[in-house]
């Protein structure tokens, strides 16, 4: 059985958090509270540039696997996303430092997305991407450019115990210019029913390309990946086929996607990957090319209504 990389359980930055957060690019000296005005002149194109992603290894056994399973001809591994549409404004990238016990800030990202709620000013994304600090929203994002502005994190909510199984967590924004994040750019549908489709979409801003550190996507394009839904038994997970990596955890798995409106339902967020292959000694030598996610169930109903302020 692998060891988790990346998981963490708590709210306190420890070595197990930072390790699994990947590569940094140092951000400041000292550990800040910041005001939201502060937080949007701290995310510069430069330091969004530097943020490194995050894409923790799903434990699994031992057993070899197959990475590369045969796509059928409307399948997608992973490909910019050109279409437009909704998909285009409410998928982001999200920002944030993740500070180590002497106060040294490294930058990272993740990804999250928009969903409709009753206060307009929810995004989802996974639970290991919950846990940093001066977190700015970037919808749209390209190219180190804002198109609809950077929003501020105003508070977060993520199970208390982590799991693969309880790796999402939902962010209520503060608004801009007194506006809610979900009049300027709109919202995808979201399920809580624990659904698993037949097929899905994955979207999100991968720096890293699965198997091929050569080849990277460089996380400054929002890209997606297609095919029918995989499975992950050992955790109850649903995933895509897909060679996205690090960066594209939080990215929203959507159901039922018309790529004419960029329109669909969100059932999950992107978690991580499991290994296919390992060395003797233990190590990961090839990553499975699927990406997984828990499927939003109470537990993610529950987060979901206390960032949209309909919590009882």
């Amino acid at each position: 059985m692998m060891g988790f990389r990346g998981w963490h359980v708590t709210t306190a930055v420890s070595a197990v958090l930072l390790m699994g957060l990947g590569t940094f690019a140092p951000a400041s000296a000292t550990q800040l509270e910041r005001s939201p005005g502060e937080i949007r002149e701290f995310w510069t194109p430069e330091r969004m540039r530097e943020a490194a992603g995050s894409d923790p290894l799903i434990p699994g056994g031992t057993e070899k696997r197959d990475a590369r399973i045969p796509l059928g001809t409307e399948d997608e591994l992973g490909a910019p996303w050109t279409g437009g549409g909704d998909i285009a404004s409410t998928a982001g990238r999200l920002f944030f430092n993740v500070y180590d016990e002497e106060g040294n800030a490294q930058v990272s990202s993740c990804s999250a997305n928009v969903v409709e709620s009753e206060n307009k000013s929810v995004i989802m994304s996974a639970n290991h991407c919950a846990h940093g600090q001066d977190y700015l929203f970037v919808p749209g994002y390209h190219d180190g450019e804002m198109p609809y502005g950077g929003w501020t994190v105003n508070e977060i909510f993520a199970p208390e115990r982590f799991t693969p199984s309880t790796d999402f967590a939902a962010f209520r924004l503060d608004k801009l210019e007194d506006l809610p994040i979900q009049d300027v750019v709109g919202a995808q549908a979201v399920s809580f029913d624990g659904i698993r489709p037949d097929r899905m979409n994955v979207f999100g801003y991968p720096r890293e390309r699965t198997n091929e550190p050569e080849n990277p996507y460089g996380g400054e394009r929002l890209n997606y990946s297609e095919s029918d839904t995989r499975d992950n038994a050992q955790w109850g997970m649903i995933g895509v086929a897909s060679d996205m990596a690090h960066g594209v955890s939080g990215g929203p798995f959507l159901a039922d996607f018309d790529p004419a409106t960029g329109k669909g339902t969100q059932v999950a967020v992107v978690s991580g990957s499991t290994c296919a292959e390992y060395s003797e000694e233990g190590e990961c030598t090839v990553m499975e090319e699927t990406v997984y996610g828990a499927p939003f169930n109470e537990v993610a109903r529950a987060l979901y209504e206390q960032a949209a302020g309909i919590a009882a």
